[in-house]
Parts: structure tokens; sequence; C-alpha cells
């Protein structure tokens, strides 16, 4: 398959088991019904795989029936639908749509004058065709593939980016809430993409500008930190209701202030929305409270206190504040829950959290992506032979992932990771320590963090998810079922949480660009890793 031909629509894909009509953007089959044509999946003829669609057609003479794919997830009004960025150089466009924020792809049928509408017509294996030359998965050169499911990736969530609010929605089926992680992801991202052409920094500045406007707005009406979700019109706190200390860690924020091409007027404007940020009230002796909740007014009583990217990136974060800093040996070390283990080889043994429900690769990777840590020994945790270095360790640690899923017979499918199962209701950390009773389940947007550690691994498990269609128009699906042995997938989850979408993304990016060099480079960042690492 040419990755350049992108699925949208093909049988095996669906949100749940009764759920199939969903494509891989996450909408739905739209106006549908009545008498003159219905949509249903069938599996008795099929182009490929086991489904497909039957659009059965029935109306009076010269007469026209038609249906719609939504581009993107619906909300409880029209107000709330999101669009899609589908521009396209390939395409012969009659009128003036805006193809940077369509909706719905139509199919239309007419009937033969004088003759009735009648009859089915099927449909599978449809795709979308990204410009250019034909790109082979299994040959094309490592990078040039990389590059091109990275692009995607961030034209996939630039595209679904609100350009009211600038929020980045949660995921791509459901329109009603913008999510703070996902969003700070993209402002991690737009350094590399102005630097590549994917947009123009006047467009990357304009967009940190909305973007810090309408923080300040959620800061009016926070009590600490801006909250996790909210309400994608109205801005309203949306359940769970929470200010989370790790989604309002934005470091990329705080990057995109010190690059020397901001210009100063609008460094200045972040300066002033991340002084009102208050990360101080999230500490405890214990390490980070996990949130905040509006409705009790009061803090929840888990702590951050695991083997977890998330302390890091916290405590990183608050850190650098100009106003309520947190220094970050304060809470830096607080992940007392630190045990090494191993799944596969015990000479790849690596510290992981002591729960093995909380082992999901991206807790590894979360702050690398952020901060290059690869000239930095082991920190200067207090018990020495739980010491380690986050990045040298994720490099161990999914080094014996590799070998975990090579014994299982999974070597091309690539990894198990946080996420949902694919019936849209069960959400774990999934990983090679606790598949939760789903042996079957992977996450192809995690090979990203494989190509980070072991590419001679990585990159046959990348090249065999696209050659099989385990991707997307908002890049690698978001979780798999695959019985070990079959030839083929047996569902493909159509919706994408953008956060997955995101750590994808910014570990491509990553790879290719080494774009965490910068916030490492800055005096004040250096300064703060000495403290926690074991320099002489």
């Amino acid at each position: 398959m040419d990755v350049k031909q992108v699925p949208l629509w093909d049988g095996e894909t669906s949100e749940t088991p009764d759920g199939s009509l969903i494509n891989r953007y996450g909408g739905p089959v739209m106006h549908q019904g009545g008498t003159k044509i219905t949509v249903s999946h069938v599996t008795d003829v099929v182009h490929s795989g086991h489904g497909a669609y039957r659009a059965a057609i029935a109306g009076p003479v010269s007469d026209f029936a038609f249906f719609q794919l939504a581009l993107s997830g619906l909300g409880p009004t029209a107000e709330y639908v999101m669009s899609r960025n589908i521009v396209n150089t390939g395409w012969t466009v009659i009128g003036s749509p805006d193809l940077q924020q369509a909706r719905f792809i139509g199919f239309v049928f007419e009937a033969t004058p004088g003759l009735p509408l009648n009859g089915a017509v099927y449909f599978d294996d449809v795709v979308l065709v990204e410009p250019g030359s034909p790109m082979n998965p299994v040959t094309t050169r490592l990078r040039a593939l990389v590059k091109q499911i990275a692009r995607r990736q961030f034209d996939g969530l630039w595209g679904s980016r609100s350009r009211t609010h600038g929020m980045i929605p949660l995921n791509s089926v459901f329109a009603d809430v913008g999510a703070l992680n996902s969003t700070s992801a993209v402002v991690k991202l737009l350094p590399a993409a102005y630097r590549l052409g994917w947009i123009t920094q006047a467009e990357a500045d304009a967009y940190i500008t909305t973007l810090v406007a309408t923080l300040n707005t959620l800061m009016d009406h926070a009590t600490y930190l801006p909250p996790r979700y909210v309400n994608w019109l109205t801005l309203e706190q949306h359940f769970p209701r929470e200010e989370s200390p790790v989604d309002a860690a934005f470091l990329a924020l705080y990057q995109y202030r010190s690059l020397p091409s901001t210009p100063p007027s609008l460094q200045t404007q972040i300066d002033s929305l991340l002084a009102r940020f208050n990360f101080t009230a999230f500490g405890s002796p214990q390490g980070w409270k996990l949130a905040y909740l509006y409705d009790s007014q009061k803090f929840t009583d888990g702590t951050y206190d695991g083997y977890s990217g998330e302390i890091w990136t916290i405590s990183l974060a608050a850190h650098l504040m100009s106003a309520n800093q947190v220094d970050i040996t304060t809470y830096y070390h607080t992940g007392t829950m630190r045990v090494k283990d191993f799944c596969a080889e015990p000479r790849l043994a690596h510290i992981v959290h002591t729960n093995r429900d909380f082992r999901a690769p991206f807790l590894q990777w979360l702050f690398p992506l952020f901060v290059k840590l690869d000239q930095f020994p082991v920190d200067n945790y207090p018990i020495p032979a739980l010491a380690t270095n986050p990045l040298h360790n994720a490099v161990l640690y999914q080094r014996d992932v590799h070998r975990k899923l090579a014994q299982q017979g999974r070597s091309l499918l690539l990894q198990a990771d946080a996420g949902d199962d694919g019936t849209g209701a069960y959400y774990q950390q999934f990983s090679c320590y606790n598949d939760f009773e789903r042996p079957d389940l992977f996450m192809p947007w995690s090979v990203a963090f494989s190509l980070l550690a072991e590419p001679s691994v990585a990159v046959p498990a990348l090249r065999s998810h696209l050659a099989n269609g385990l991707h997307s128009p908002l890049g690698l699906s978001d979780s798999v079922h695959w019985i070990t042995g079959e030839p083929a997938p047996s569902q493909i989850t159509a919706r994408h949480d953008f956060w997955n979408v995101s750590l994808s993304a910014m570990a491509m990016s990553s790879f290719l660009f080494q774009d965490n060099e910068f916030l490492t480079s800055l005096p004040e960042v250096r300064a703060a890793l000495e403290k926690v690492f074991q320099l002489d």
C-alpha cells in the first residue's frame, strides 16, 4: 500500500463494536435514512478484510440521493462541529470552498433520466491521496517516511484547532471539549513546523497570541492553574472540572517565549501569563498533588508518587516560573515508588513504577521529549541503587519491551501504551507489564518511542504498520486489535485521542530534529537540571 493513499473509510475500522460507520477522521455517516438511502455495515460483500459498507438507494424517477461522511467529531449542537484541513495541491477545486476548514465529504447518486433510482452501491477501502510521488512503506528512506507521518500528525492537530480560541480538541470523535495537554504539545511542535515550512512563523505567532489571550481568560476564573478541560464553545470548565499541574506544565510555552525569533511583545505577553500560574499549592511532603477539584474545592488525595516523567515535567515547569516558583529539588525526587524490574531480559532491567498498572511507555518518555538528557549522568535520587537517567532508563525499558514482544511473536506489533481499548469506554495504562486482559491490543502511534530507543526494531514495525493500513489522515492509528499469528487485524479504532497523536508527533519530531536541544540549552534550564543530576 502506498503511504500517501491514506485510509479514510473501510470495513475494519470501528469506534465501538456497533459503531463501525465512523471514518478515520472520527466522523459518522450523515444524512442517511428516509426513503432514499440507508448506509449499513456488511460482511458479505467486501473489497478486502472482513467488512464493507452498503448504500441502499430507493427513490422516484429522475431523483437523486446523497449521504455524507463527517470529517470531524460532532457536538451537542451544530456550533460545536470541528473542521479539518484537507488542502491538497493535486485536486481540481470548483468554486471557493475553504478546504482548511472542511466538514463533510459527500457522495451523490443521480438517476438516469426516466429511470427510478434503485439499487445498492458498496464502499470499502476509501482513501484520501496526499500530494506528491507515491511512497512505498517498505522501500522509502526512513527519514522521509517518518517526516511524512510527523507532518500528517502535525497537520491533523493544527487543522483541528479552534480558530477562535486556539485550543486543541480532546479527541477526534467528540467536538465538545478542548484539552490543555494536546494544546501544549502543539505549542511544542510549532518551532519545527515553521522552520520546515509547514506553516509560517507569522501564523505560529498569531496562534500563540490567540492562545495566550485564551489562557488569560481561563486564569480569570481559575483558582491556581488553567483547567484541564474546557467546553469547546464557552471555555467553561468541563468534566472532570479540575486543575492538573501536569497538564498546565507549559514547558512548550516557556520555550516559545525564549526563542530568539519570537517578537519581544509576544515574549512579554507570555511572561505575564506564566506569572499567573501557581504551582505552589499543588505541592505536599509526598510530592505533587494530582488535581484541584472545582466542585469540592479540594485537592485529590493521591500524589504523583511513582516513577514517572510527569513528576519531573511539573518540577521543571514550576522551577521556571517567575512568580510562585518552586525549586526543582523540592519535589523532583518525591517519586518514591521506584523499583528495578524487567519483562524479558535481566540485563535490560530498568526503573519503573512499583505498581504494574502504571508502566505505560509514554510515562518513560514524557520528560526526555522536552529536555535533552543524554549528556547527563544518573540523577541524585537518595537511594543510589535506584538512581537513574530518565532518557537512558527509557531506552533500556524500550529495548526490554522489544524483547518481550519478540518472545510473544509480536515483534511487528509495537506496542501497548496508555489509551482506550477501542470500545470508547475502557482507558488504561496498557504496557508489556500489564495488558489488562487484552493481549491482542497495541497502539501503533507508540512506535515513535521505539524509534528513539532502537530503530533496528522500530523501523520494520513502522513499515509494517503503514503497509497494513494502520494509519489515517490524523497519523498512526490510535489502537488496533491484532490476534497473534493472524494475517490481518480484527479491528482498527477510528477514534484518535489527540494526546496520543501529540505524543507520537513530539517523539517523531525529536527523532528527526532533536528539537529538545533548545530548551536544554537555556542557562536557567541547564542550571535546574544540574541540581538534580550527579554532576562532578
